[in-house]
């Protein structure tokens, strides 16, 4: 009669785009929640090349080095990884 609660959630993925300093005038841009099927370091060469920052994987997130919350939001949205809606911005 209720539905499961975990047969709802499959069908959205919340992606969070978070920004950390991590010195004085230093940041990090931490993208997590990103489905397992993707090459994540395909995509973390292609954001690299776009935005000439430095970046890494680290436990299924990718971490960049600077502020690049809302560049990182646009490449996810226009290249149909994931809705818009489905971005959440945390940190600075």
């Amino acid at each position: 009669m209720f539905l499961n609660v975990n047969e709802c959630m499959d069908d959205f993925t919340e992606i969070v785009i978070s920004v950390q300093k991590i010195r004085s005038n230093q940041y990090i841009t931490i993208v997590s929640g990103l489905p397992d099927d993707l090459d994540l370091p395909r995509i973390l060469k292609h954001i690299r090349r776009q935005l000439g920052c430095n970046g890494y994987i680290k436990n299924d997130t990718i971490v960049f080095t600077g502020d690049h919350k809302i560049d990182v939001s646009t490449f996810l949205v226009t290249n149909e990884i994931c809705k818009e809606s489905e971005v959440t911005f945390m940190g600075i």
